[in-house]
């Protein structure tokens, strides 16, 4: 499965390569939270590369597809500054 990221950090396009291997974590926001584009109080799949935030799977798709909740890694195919676009890919074995 291949897919965009929403809340993408600044930090990401200079922290990120095609190639790299990211870190899935299932979070839920905290009290205050509020995530731009998800709303508040929704979980979500937040990906990081160590401990730098770099973007959350959009929630339709996450939603469409509740296996990804199950994965740990994914790896990011597309990065592109110009759009602000960073493109992940989710394999299955």
């Amino acid at each position: 499965m291949i897919t965009d990221l929403t809340s993408v950090s600044p930090f990401a396009f200079e922290m990120v390569r095609r190639g790299d291997c990211l870190v899935i974590v299932k979070k839920t926001p905290s009290k205050y939270e509020f995530r731009s584009k998800i709303g508040a109080k929704k979980e979500s799949l937040v990906l990081h590369k160590g401990i730098t935030k770099i973007g959350i799977v959009p929630p339709k798709i996450y939603d469409e597809n509740p296996v990804l909740g199950t994965h740990k890694h994914c790896w990011v195919k597309e990065v592109d500054l110009v759009k602000k676009l960073i493109i992940v890919e989710f394999k299955t074995n």
